[in-house]
């Protein structure tokens, strides 16, 4: 299974600049995205899918949070939205899904999470 991950700095603009041919050629089974920064309904409304995947992607409250999502080639057989942590999970940092014998996982840290200041 072949796995790649990207950071696209906001998808629509991505594919706008040609994502969906980079895509094509790295013939990978699983796409983890970083920084979609949209509406997860959207991606499927504005027809944001490559042809052959599936899409599962989860997104911040606010679309600057990012978010994050997942395009497969092969139907999983779980997918987790969210770690149960109140705040990444509000801001869309963490999507798994689960295959027979492998987990993937796309997410999106943070430069700082809770730091302060004194």
């Amino acid at each position: 299974m072949r796995v790649v991950s990207i950071s696209v700095n906001g998808l629509a603009q991505a594919v706008d600049k040609g994502f969906f041919d980079w895509l094509a050629e790295q013939d990978a089974d699983v796409v983890c995205v970083q920084d979609h920064r949209m509406r997860a309904y959207e991606i499927e409304d504005q027809n944001l899918i490559p042809e052959g995947y599936e899409a599962y992607f989860i997104d911040g409250e606010n679309n600057e949070d990012g978010g994050v999502g997942i395009y497969t080639r092969h139907f999983p057989k779980a997918i987790m939205y969210g770690f149960a942590n109140e705040q990444a999970d509000r801001e869309g940092r963490f999507i798994q899904a689960d295959f027979d014998k492998v987990s993937v996982a796309s997410v999106l840290a943070p430069a700082r999470l809770g730091v302060r200041r004194g």
